[in-house]
This record gives C-alpha cells, structure tokens and sequence, in this order.
C-alpha cells in the first residue's frame, strides 16, 4: 500500500475512534465500511438458534425486491468497502442470486451458506472471484451435524464443499466449537483434504441457548455496531447490527435516503447510536446481546494494521482463526 493511503487510513482510523470515544454519533464522512445486505429471510433448515429456523422473526419471510437492493448498493457506493449478502435466510435461494453476485462483483463480497442444497448455486458461486463463501460444516462428526442444522444434509454439505473448494472463490468451512479441548489438528487435516487453506477455517464458540429474543433480565453491555456498519434487511430498512432487531430499531427505509450523509450523519441514527452506547437495553431487541464493543472489535483491529506496518508485522496464520459466535 503506497505511503499516502496508509496515512490516509490511519487518519480516518483516528477520527472514528474519537468519535466513538466522545459519542458523538456522527461517523466520519470518509470513513470505509462493509455494507450488510440481506437477500431473503428464507431458509430450508430449522436451527434452533436461528430466528427464521424458529419462526420468531417477527417480519415476513421474503426475497429482497432487485429495486431495493439496487437502490442500497447505489446510495453505499461511495463508502462500501465491499458486502455481506446474508442475515436470517439463506442467500442462495434468492431467485436473481446470480444477479446479485453480478451486482456485487465490484468489491470483495462475503455471504455465510449452510450449503444443503442443490449443485446450481454451489457451481453459480464457484466461478466469481471476488466472493468469500463462509460455509456451516458446523462440525467434524456427521452423527452431530444435524444437532444444530435441522433439516440438513452432511452428505451434500461435503459435495458442495469439494466443487467449491475447486472453484474461484474463497472458501471458509465454519466449525462451532466448545471450549478449548477442541484438537486444532484435526481441523488442520479437514483443510488440507479439501486444498483449503488452514487460516481460513473458522472455529466459533458453540452457546447452547443464544438467542436474541425480548427477555425481562437484559445483560449488561455497551454496543458500537451502528459506529462501525452499515445493515439492511431484505424489507429495505436501515437498522443499526446484524441481529434479530424489532421495528424500534428500524431507522429509515432505503426509499427515504438520499445519501450516504443521512446513514453515517441523519439526526435519527446519531440519536440510536449515542443511545446504544450510553444504555443498549432501552431498547429490547438488545436486552439478550452483549453487545458489539468497539474497543475489543475495530479498535484491535486498527492496531492489528498498525503493526502490520512493522518489519515482521504482516506474517499470515498458519492456524485455523477463532472467532466469536
């Protein structure tokens, strides 16, 4: 990265993190940020986490209409680093999914599979380069998977990896984990059979019972995630994380932006974000999560480029990344 773009990126860097630390609920104008976009609430599986799977999302299970979605990748452009195509459906049973990889195709893009299901999408994502598939294997033992992926099939999950292993895109196999008793190892070797490579195998902690559901004990917490995303639903309204949120939390249908200012500087959204960060639990669709915090997420992350910087600094894993459910 040439010198000017580093210090470029250092100085917006430092501009969020002041504004985070003086809550001023206004993101900065040059600030880059992935774009959250989801195609459809619809999903084949029942994961008891899940509030599609559970039938407790409270909105209708549909597909993101093409204008819509058009209309958020226009107004996002001048900040979108790159998407993530996915939230409570999933994203391959759109029916314009090709169209939407199209679409997207300009920036790196991320969507999260369980991957059950026919051969055509898995072949449709194969051959797009600039897509990042998170794939649910959720587990080694195919006696286990259907635990948590109700509805699923660990045969086809294993066929659609190998072509997708095989294709342009990059490949994630997700695995939840409990505890660290887990063996690395063999996480290693599932890798290696499919000409993965190891650091991008994802190992996240298993909960038992996280859901995000109203609940009369809120946990404590803090959250930044409207700092630090930008999210919509397939319903085409704005709202401030990737969880399961109620209308109180919808900020302003796409149809009512006019510019990425009304997103990153709107009197509505800088009113929510200074409210999650002073009280997330006003709200109840956050009383069960404990929030996004920006110091142990972004900042880190900052700090991580940072070094980066450094002689040595910029090494690549060579273990498989555990990350947080």
């Amino acid at each position: 990265m040439p010198l000017k773009r580093k210090i470029d990126a250092a100085a917006v860097a430092a501009r969020m993190t002041l504004a985070v630390a003086t809550n001023t609920g206004n993101v900065p104008a040059d600030y880059k940020s992935m774009v959250l976009i989801e195609p459809t609430s619809v999903c084949n599986l029942a994961c008891p986490l899940c509030p599609t799977g559970t039938k407790t999302l409270e909105r209708e299970n549909k597909f993101i209409d093409m204008d819509v979605f058009d209309r958020i990748l226009e107004v996002t452009a001048p900040v979108a680093e790159g998407y993530i195509i996915n939230l409570f459906g999933e994203p391959t049973f759109h029916p314009r999914f090709s169209d939407i990889l199209a679409k997207t195709s300009r920036l790196p893009t991320w969507l999260s599979t369980n991957l059950s299901y026919g051969e055509e999408a898995v072949r449709e994502m194969a051959h797009w380069p600039h897509l990042r598939v998170i794939c649910s294997v959720d587990t080694l033992d195919p006696e286990k998977y259907s635990e948590y992926r109700v509805g699923g099939n660990y045969d086809t999950v294993m066929r659609n990896l190998e072509i997708l292993s095989k294709g342009q895109c990059q490949v994630y196999p997700q695995f939840l984990v409990s505890g660290d008793a887990e063996d690395e190892a063999a996480y290693v070797a599932f890798a290696k059979r499919f000409d993965i490579p190891v650091a991008n195998v994802l190992l996240k902690a298993k909960f038992q019972s996280f859901r995000l559901d109203e609940t009369d004990k809120p946990v404590s917490g803090v959250c930044h995630s409207c700092y630090t995303g930008i999210y919509f639903n397939c319903d085409g309204y704005l709202v401030p994380c990737c969880n399961n949120v109620r209308r109180e939390l919808y900020i302003h249908h796409i149809s009512e932006i006019n510019s990425i200012d009304d997103i990153y500087r709107g009197e509505r959204v800088r009113n929510i974000r200074r409210e999650l960060v002073r009280n997330k639990n006003r709200f109840k669709s956050c009383g069960r999560c404990p929030g996004l915090g920006f110091w142990d997420t972004k900042f880190v992350e900052y700090l991580q480029c940072a070094r980066s910087l450094l002689p040595g600094g910029g090494a690549k894993r060579e273990s498989p990344q555990n990350i947080a459910f």
